[in-house]
């Protein structure tokens, strides 16, 4: 791994890169589902996520669990019809966000 890459990882791996991250993955995310984009700011957003009761606790196991890929904090949709709002998302862990969506599927049919 080259010096320019340890630092963007380290970066990345940080509150403010992983929300950045969080962030351009909503907006990503959105277009391919035919959402509205967020109507929030990345800044907003860094402000929102550090103000859920629970985002430290899941960022610090994250951490602990050497960055676990499943580990990772992640805005999780409520009802995943509706787009990403404030009031549509809570913070949850990558493998909690996937079994939500998959439970759904399957209760869904």
């Amino acid at each position: 791994m080259t010096e320019k890459s340890k630092k963007a990882l380290i970066a990345r791996r940080t509150r403010r890169g992983l929300i950045t991250g969080i962030y351009s993955g909503q907006r990503k995310r959105s277009r391919i589902r035919g959402h509205e984009l967020p109507l929030y700011t990345n800044k907003e957003l860094q402000t929102w996520v550090q103000m859920q009761p629970n985002f430290e606790k899941v960022y610090q196991e994250w951490i602990d669990s050497d960055y676990d890929a499943g580990m990772i904090p992640t805005t999780d949709r409520i009802d995943d019809s509706k787009g990403y709002t404030f009031d549509n998302m809570k913070i949850s862990t990558l493998d909690e966000n996937c079994n939500n969506y998959y439970n759904k599927l399957l209760n869904f049919t």
